[in-house]
């Protein structure tokens, strides 16, 4: 029996080579990618969450500064049980967010922040869970003719 040398120039098998290389990185790029693009999908959804929150805790106003005053004030304390029954109403599940504050620089303006969840598609699998992106809306109240 004989051997064959290969000859100089003969570059049978090196597609597969190049090929075994080569597709694990560019799986992991487009995992990578695919991942990526939801989390900032998840972090514009967050966002739009938490103003609309923000609009529906808005509505809320203190009609004893309102009758007393007449200024429109929201009421900052009711706002966490606004956002939860915002959420409730968007069909979000108490597990599938989280209320981080309410805040108010004036007196009829409300800031609404909150997290919601974020699985990846195919790093997920590597990282083993979720991860939680944030999101922050404001509102003001408005009164009379405008």
């Amino acid at each position: 029996m004989r051997l064959r040398l290969p000859r100089p120039g003969d570059d049978r098998g090196s597609a597969t080579a190049a090929v075994l290389i080569f597709m694990p990185i560019f799986l992991l790029l487009a995992s990578f990618v695919i991942d990526l693009g939801g989390e900032i999908s998840q972090r514009e959804r967050a966002t739009d969450l938490a103003q609309e929150a923000a609009r529906y805790a808005a509505q809320d106003i203190d009609t004893g500064t309102l009758r007393a005053q007449g200024t429109v004030a929201i009421d900052v304390d009711a706002c966490q049980a606004r956002v939860d029954q915002f959420a409730q109403t968007s069909g979000l599940n108490a597990d599938d967010y989280k209320f981080e504050g309410c805040s108010s620089n004036a007196a009829d303006q409300v800031s609404v922040s909150l997290q919601i969840q974020y699985k990846p598609i195919l790093l997920g699998t590597l990282t083993g869970g979720t991860t939680w992106v944030s999101g922050t809306g404001s509102a003001e109240a408005l009164s009379g003719p405008q």
